[in-house]
This record gives structure tokens, C-alpha cells and sequence, in this order.
């Protein structure tokens, strides 16, 4: 009987071990929490008590920067930005950025938006007017046509692909079917390296190198302005006009995505 309990009590002991760490996790879990937020107040704090015409000064800075820094829809690196406008003073900068997008919005009908592109931090101005509005207002060249024929092109590729990731060779494939030849420039396009470093520099594509053996190969996805920026739903739409398919037959393709 003293054996069994023993063996009991050991067993139950066993469990209180295996449990006790969960309580502990849970306040770490609060503990970060609760730093986190307390950073957050004290950033606040910062902003609100510095200068009016201080903050004024920052923020139309911080909007130039953007606008300028993009102006050839290039990422604006958040390292260059905290060091360019804020002085590096990166616990001010959700308030700056929340003020600076009032002024973008309301002037620009632009919004900045925070992303990652590899391994860094970057803002990215997207366009937050209507679909009808932005045609209106927005007249394109044959040139941006073009680029925009070309984008969709690639991305509608590699949205149909399994994990939506295609190598150089692959995505040329479908290129060559339109007539383009890899390492050959094309002026139209306003491209004056290879066709898709263009895509890459602004976030349209995300490129990544893969070793094999002795060999590597350069593998490309949807980027986090092509996320951030197209419908899919709108792509798949725009593949079957192309194709002179009903939207149904596509229908599953799309369901596959979401």
C-alpha cells in the first residue's frame, strides 16, 4: 500500500512539474505586454510634450522625405528615414508617421504604409483613392501601360503557382511566349536593366537566392507592395477576359487564395 502511494504521489508530483511552468509563461507573456505598452505611453508622452513648431517642422519634413524618397515608387528604408528626418529618434516616429498620413491623405490621397522587404523595414506609399476616382484623375503613358501589362503578366504567373514562388527560368517561359528575350532591353518599357529588377527595387516582387549544389538560382513572389496594391480577385478577372474564359472556370483558382 506505502509502495503504491508513493508511486502515486510521485506521479501526481510528475504532473505538478510538467504544469507548473504554464503560469509563469502567462506572465511573461503580461510582463511583455505590459512593457510594451508602457513604451508606447512613454513615446507618446515625448511627442506630445515636444515643441508645437517642433513637431510641425518634423512632419512636413517627414511628408517631403516620403513623397520625394518615392517618387519612383522605391521603398523608403525606415533606417534612412529615422536618420534623414527624425535625428534618430525612432520613439517618436508612429506619432510623426500618424500626422504625416493625415497630410498625405488629405493632400496626396496617398498613405504610407509600413512593410518588410527582406530583411528590412520600409515605408510604402500606396494610393488610397477609389478605383473610379484614381481613373479619373490618373492618365497613364503607353510607357506605364505597358510596365502594367508586363506586372500583371507576372504576378498572375506566380499567383497560380504552388506557394506562389517561380525561378528566372520559369517566369521567362511565360515571358518568351510574349515575345520578350532575357537579357535583351526594351526601351518601351522604360527599363534600362533586365525586365525584372525594376519590379524587385519597388516592391512589386520579392527575390530571393536559393543554392543548389554548386549552382544558384534566383527565386520571385509576390512582393509587399504587389500585396498591398492588387486585387487578386481583379487579376484572376483580367486572366480570363485575356483568355476569353468565363470567370467560374477561374472561380476555384481564386477560392484556392483566400
Amino acid at each position: 500500500m506505502s509502495s503504491s502511494r508513493s508511486s502515486g504521489g510521485s506521479r501526481r508530483g510528475k504532473r505538478r512539474l510538467e504544469t507548473g511552468p504554464e503560469p509563469s509563461q502567462s506572465s511573461q507573456q503580461l510582463n511583455d505586454s505590459s512593457t510594451q505598452s508602457g513604451r508606447a505611453v512613454a513615446a507618446r508622452q515625448e511627442w506630445d510634450t515636444m515643441d508645437s513648431s517642433e513637431k510641425s517642422r518634423k512632419v512636413k519634413d517627414l511628408v517631403r522625405y516620403l513623397v520625394f524618397g518615392s517618387s519612383q515608387k522605391i521603398p523608403v528604408k525606415r533606417d534612412e528615414l529615422l536618420k534623414n528626418v527624425l535625428d534618430g529618434a525612432s520613439r517618436t516616429l508612429p506619432s510623426a508617421m500618424q500626422e504625416a498620413n493625415k497630410i498625405l491623405q488629405e493632400v496626396f490621397g496617398l498613405q504610407a504604409v509600413e512593410a518588410k522587404k527582406g530583411t528590412q523595414t520600409v515605408y510604402l506609399l500606396i494610393n488610397c483613392l477609389p478605383s473610379e476616382t484614381k481613373d479619373k484623375l490618373i492618365e497613364r503613358s503607353n510607357k506605364e501601360l505597358s510596365q502594367i501589362g508586363l506586372l500583371g503578366a507576372i504576378l498572375s504567373f506566380l499567383m497560380m503557382k504552388p506557394q506562389g514562388t517561380a525561378n528566372t527560368d520559369s517566369i521567362w517561359s511565360v515571358l518568351n511566349c510574349l515575345g520578350l528575350i532575357q537579357k535583351s532591353q526594351y526601351p518601351e518599357f522604360g527599363f534600362h536593366k533586365d525586365i525584372l529588377s525594376p519590379f524587385v527595387e519597388q516592391g512589386y516582387l520579392e527575390q530571393k537566392k536559393r543554392v543548389i549544389g554548386e549552382a544558384s538560382v534566383f527565386e520571385y513572389q509576390w512582393g509587399p507592395r504587389a500585396k498591398l496594391e492588387v486585387d487578386k480577385r481583379q487579376l484572376l478577372m483580367t486572366m480570363a477576359e485575356v483568355h476569353g474564359d468565363e470567370f467560374d472556370i477561374w472561380e476555384k483558382q481564386f477560392q484556392d487564395l483566400i
